[in-house]
């Protein structure tokens, strides 16, 4: 494809990507998926295997298996609940499926994530990072109603940058920075689980209300709901071994479930003027009501 059509097809499949996001519970309809992207359902069989270098079944097979592992991973829930969420009839084809994805069955994965909780870092990384970390300090709080303007990044999370520009410069022309704008990332995706070339975020800004979508600028709301927060001070590099504290450590502690909504960063200071030991990023982890 020219640089220009791939751009084109990539903006008509964030609407996709986020829709099976938001709907992994249900059963979904080929057709209907892809009259989201104003394609026919051979055309976008073709695109978004092009666009995701996975057909629309693995795409799906692959997101339910990896929340699948995460609910293994941090929150009690049985293998057969696991299963059924995934969308799988008997915790028998779950199985197999998941073992042919991580290469060990669910028992297995879940076992060994409790002994070497870490997100996508060496064990000496984690560590490092840990001894370098005060105790985190979570509070229990609720999140408004949110409504923003988001460029959507595939590939791991050091390389955001690479969606942020383009989210600023659009913002910025549409006189959209104003002092009460906040920057904030969704993270949908644990490192540690998901290939880093599959990881998904997307760069934030907050609007006053609602918008139109804008070529590859997508407009969404974010209900409000309880989450977890932590306030990390340091680098960005650090944030991966806050995480590992916080799912790894306090979530199982606390006796509660991850809710539906992705994570969120919000980044209260410009990184082009801050000291990275400076930083300060407000972490909010979804919960369940």
């Amino acid at each position: 494809m020219k640089p220009t059509t791939l751009s084109l097809y990539k903006e008509r499949l964030i609407k996709v990507m986020n829709h099976l996001h938001e709907h992994l519970d249900e059963a979904l309809d080929p057709e209907a998926i892809a009259e989201l992207s104003h394609f026919s359902l051979p055309h976008f069989h073709r695109v978004f295997k092009a666009v995701t270098g996975e057909s629309l079944g693995e795409h799906v097979r692959r997101l339910r298996l990896e929340r699948a592992a995460i609910r293994l991973a941090y929150e009690v829930q049985p293998v057969t609940r696991c299963a059924f969420d995934a969308c799988y009839e008997t915790v028998e084809s779950f199985s197999r499926a998941f073992k042919a994805h991580f290469g060990v069955s669910p028992s297995a994965f879940r076992s060994w994530h409790m002994e070497n909780q870490r997100f996508g870092m060496t064990e000496a990384e984690v560590e490092r990072a840990l001894n370098t970390l005060p105790d985190i300090d979570v509070k229990r709080t609720r999140l408004d109603e949110i409504h923003c303007a988001f460029i959507t990044h595939i590939g791991p999370y050091k390389e955001c940058e690479a969606a942020w520009l383009p989210l600023c410069d659009w913002a910025g022309s549409r006189g959209l920075m104003q002092d009460a704008t906040e920057f904030f990332g969704i993270c949908y995706d644990d490192p540690s689980i998901t290939p880093g070339d599959k990881i998904r975020y997307e760069a934030c800004i907050t609007v006053p209300e609602p918008i139109e979508p804008d070529g590859i600028v997508g407009s969404k709301t974010l209900p409000e709901g309880p989450y977890a927060h932590v306030r990390h001070v340091g680098p960005y590099d650090h944030l991966e071994a806050v995480y590992t504290d916080l799912m790894g450590r306090w979530l199982p502690h606390n006796s509660v479930a991850v809710g539906t909504i992705p994570s969120l960063e919000f980044y209260r200071n410009d990184i082009r003027h801050t000291p990275p030991d400076q930083l300060i990023t407000d972490i909010f982890l979804s919960l369940e009501p």
